[in-house]
């Protein structure tokens, strides 16, 4: 893994030589929305007809993300198993995880 660097989450960053593949971008894209979906808010959500059925999808997407993001499972696409393909530590994700909802909560308190 000569000429790679890890970036704040663990992610492996890849030197020029080494073009990432379309599988790879696609787990990228998997984490990302994940880490994405843990600040979904009522407005991005277009399936219900009133706010506050939006709120409670976004509710529930958000607790899946959380869910996802923490588990211990390692089976095909889950979150860990995405990390070791990716090369990032799925403990840092978890922290992130967990740093930024104590943040969301203090914001929300105050």
């Amino acid at each position: 893994m000569e000429g790679n660097t890890r970036n704040g989450i663990g992610f492996l960053e890849e030197s020029d030589n080494e073009a990432s593949t379309p599988e790879k971008n696609l787990l990228k894209h998997i984490l990302w929305r994940a880490v994405r979906d843990l600040t979904v808010s009522y407005s991005e959500i277009s399936t219900a007809n009133t706010r506050e059925k939006r709120e409670e999808n976004a509710a529930i997407i958000r607790a899946s993300a959380s869910r996802y993001l923490t588990s211990d499972n390692d089976g095909p696409f889950s979150c860990k198993w995405i990390c070791d393909h990716l090369g990032v530590d799925h403990s840092k994700v978890v922290e992130m995880k967990e740093i930024y909802l104590k943040n969301m909560g203090e914001q929300c308190e105050n």
